[in-house]
């Protein structure tokens, strides 16, 4: 926690503990609004006061720009530490819940609550329910080459990954573990086609995980186990998509995506996003389905303001357009707990959640989800089973009992520190061969796999790209996942999954030593590049 959160929120006779004349509530009644006994034996309490800070908020009952009460004196009302408490409003402050500075309490960020929003289960019936029809056009052109790309010494690119923070050992253990079980079950997934939509230890394990780690609104009974996330979303486009359609992406956005999509037949509307996520004012008046990333946007970093997530639930609402939500690297972020889902935020099922293990564990697991929302049950199954049945039963029950044992939160605590330890290597080492003057700035980098390096004027991302890739390591111009003009070719995208520290640091001392001679080069002066 910053020395200036902390301060903001310390209680007693000092500037943070003043409130403003336009505050609604008393400090006392700020209090008891927030006291309450905890469960001492189920979610963790940091969670617990979490949420309970988000209800009030959504009900209207901690208006923006109240006042909190201090740290010390809600951690002595609720018995609980004053860590836990700090640790609760440094998340909701990461959220977009709160704010605080230096001169100020803690308050409730501006802007969330007009009109209020409601968090409650409570779904509209089908007579109030307005969004597309189902789509009975299905394509049938493959999207995907055949053939990787050629391999490189240092290879950065998107499609390459490690094992290095997998317990390879364990995980073959699980595997054996899993078989025998499986065999012994003489109905079960191994020796039928029962259970089409995934195996149900793994669909149970998850949905716990789901509802706890990133506040997704599901039962075991509505997830379906896809082969990859990219199956989901092909059952997506074949249900709501085709001619005549409208279909919203983000820009810039996954090449497979973009393939997919296009390979509807829809017409892409692609609207820009910056570091506060999707530009919604830029959305167009209608569109049937709109793809975003919002907990980590893909590829160019950064996530969804909360005063924008709810800004695209409303515009959903108006448009009569559903949402998929892809957070296939929302779990991910290198320092604190993840940020919550949109899905959680959405009262009325018109958010699709879609997610994968291929980042956390490995691609070749061939394994994502999709939870289904009740309304679209009959037809988004069906167009799930249509187009391919999910992994292998082994596969699928590894991985339950993996979910269910814990040990997968453990292996993404090992992800997330080895990510941020290979980003701070690369930053390091550009740093280090570039200098302050460089011109050089990576943004992004707190969530992920993947840094996007801003270059300095005189140097364009795709002739640095080109050059990078005569050395032996290969990057991707950001431009290149773009349908919206790039004019300013500025920025590369660098991933972290498959490169080591060491190799990390090499392709920064090569990128700097590039970028250095393009600038000169621009003055009218060209070293001479070492060997």
């Amino acid at each position: 926690m910053t020395g200036a959160i902390a301060r903001a929120r310390t209680s007693g006779s000092g500037r943070a503990s003043r409130s403003r004349p336009e505050d609604e509530l008393g400090d006392a009644s700020r209090l008891g609004l927030l006291s309450g006994p905890l469960d001492r034996a189920g979610i963790p309490l940091r969670a617990q006061l979490e949420a309970r800070v988000r209800s009030l908020i959504a009900e209207g009952r901690l208006p923006s720009g109240s006042a909190l009460p201090g740290a010390r004196s809600l951690a002595a009302e609720l018995g609980v530490s004053r860590v836990t408490v700090t640790t609760a409003f440094d998340q909701l402050i990461a959220e977009g819940y709160l704010e605080a500075d230096e001169r100020r309490a803690t308050r409730v960020a501006g802007g969330l609550v007009a009109p209020p929003f409601a968090l409650s289960d409570n779904h509209p019936g089908p007579d109030t329910w307005r969004g597309p029809a189902v789509n009975p056009w299905l394509p049938v052109e493959p999207v995907t080459p055949d053939l990787p790309s050629p391999r490189v010494p240092l290879d950065l690119g998107p499609e390459s990954f490690s094992l290095a923070a997998l317990d390879e050992r364990a995980w073959g253990r699980r595997l054996v573990a899993a078989w025998r079980e499986l065999a012994g079950e003489a109905d079960g997934s191994a020796v039928s086609y029962f259970g089409g939509f995934g195996d149900p230890v793994l669909r149970a394990s998850l949905a716990a995980h789901l509802a706890v780690h990133r506040g997704v609104r599901v039962r075991a009974d509505s997830l379906a186990i896809t082969a990859g996330a990219s199956a989901a979303l092909a059952a997506i486009a074949r249900t709501w998509l085709g001619p005549g359609r409208t279909c919203v992406i983000e820009d810039p956005s996954g090449e497979q995506l973009r393939r997919a999509l296009a390979g509807t037949g829809a017409t892409l509307v692609p609207v820009p996003v910056d570091d506060g996520g999707l530009d919604v004012s830029s959305l167009p008046a209608r569109a049937d389905v709109a793809f975003v990333t919002p907990s980590w946007q893909y590829p160019s970093g950064g996530r969804m303001l909360l005063s924008r997530r709810l800004a695209l639930l409303a515009w959903a609402r108006r448009a009569s357009c559903l949402i998929v939500e892809d957070d296939c690297e929302g779990e991910l972020r290198h320092a604190g707990a993840p940020v919550p889902s949109l899905q959680g935020l959405a009262e009325d099922g018109r958010v699709i959640y879609v997610n994968t293990f291929s980042k956390v564990l490995f691609p070749g697991l061939r394994t994502g989800y999709v939870v289904v929302p009740d309304r679209f049950r009959g037809p988004l199954l069906a167009a799930i089973e249509a187009g391919a049945r999910g992994p292998g039963a082994l596969e699928q029950r590894a991985l339950g009992r993996l979910v269910a044992s814990g040990a997968y939160v453990r292996h993404l605590r090992r992800v997330r520190a080895m990510l941020a330890s290979r980003r701070r290597a690369f930053e390091a080492a550009l740093l280090r061969f570039g200098g302050r003057s460089s011109g050089i700035a990576v943004r992004g980098g707190g969530t992920g796999g993947h840094l996007v390096v801003d270059l300095p004027p005189g140097a364009q991302a795709t002739d640095v790209a080109r050059e990078l890739l005569r050395a032996g390591i290969r990057v991707e111009p950001l431009g290149s996942n773009r349908l919206l003009p790039d004019e300013a070719d500025r920025s590369l995208v660098v991933y972290l999954t498959s490169v080591d520290e060491p190799g990390l640091a090499e392709a920064a001392q090569r990128l700097a030593l590039i970028v250095r001679r393009f600038r000169r080069r621009r003055a009218g002066t060209l070293p001479r590049m070492p060997g």
